[in-house]
């Protein structure tokens, strides 16, 4: 019991890194996020007589996957962290359910579950409409400008930034949902350690 205990202590600290660097995966995704609105508006707005395009590496999705990545790893890293709070608790806490700290808890951890699931999920679609946006605007090049050919791929690529920019959007308020979450099981935690 005491080997759980003193693994389990190691839980709050552990919940405060995976918590500080969600706030990097934020800065990243902030970052896609204004590149993809950019992007968005340049489409609008640039003539097609214009000499400037936008350039290739102006659609961020290498950055959305990188966060998506990253994301994933410290999602294993704070589920760690919660099995061996939830192995403690199961043989120190005679009745978790009774036990108000563990509840609490407890709906910290799930909270952290259900926004990193969603931020996942809205940096894959983002990152892949990046892409495709990306792909849209490569092949409005193969057309004159100006031509029905031209503007049709310009305004599928501009959509599809748009796309990707609210599911970044998405991401970015999952992720804060997340951080504040672990933040919250970082402050439980040794409640449920030290009852």
């Amino acid at each position: 019991m005491e080997e759980w205990k003193a693994l389990a202590e190691t839980a709050p600290g552990t919940c405060t890194t995976v918590a500080l660097e969600i706030g990097g995966v934020l800065d990243t995704v902030n970052c896609a996020h204004t590149m993809l609105g950019a992007v968005a508006g340049t489409l609008r707005t640039l003539p097609p007589a214009a000499a400037a395009d936008v350039p290739a590496d102006a659609f961020p999705y290498a950055l959305l996957e990188g966060a998506h990545r990253e994301l994933a790893r410290l999602e294993a890293l704070h589920a760690s962290a919660g099995y061996v709070c939830e192995v403690y608790a199961q043989r120190a806490l005679a009745d978790r359910e009774a036990s108000a700290p563990y509840m609490s808890w407890r709906g910290h951890l799930y909270d952290a579950v259900v926004g990193a699931g969603d931020a996942k999920e809205s940096l894959r679609y983002a990152a892949s409409e990046a892409r495709a946006a990306e792909a849209a605007l490569r092949v409005s090049r193969s057309f004159p400008g100006g031509s029905q050919g031209w503007a049709s791929w310009r305004a599928a690529a501009r959509r599809l930034a748009l796309d990707a920019a609210e599911n970044a959007a998405l991401a970015i308020g999952a992720l804060r949902r997340t951080r504040d979450a672990v933040v919250l099981e970082s402050v439980e935690a040794p409640r449920i350690l030290n009852p």
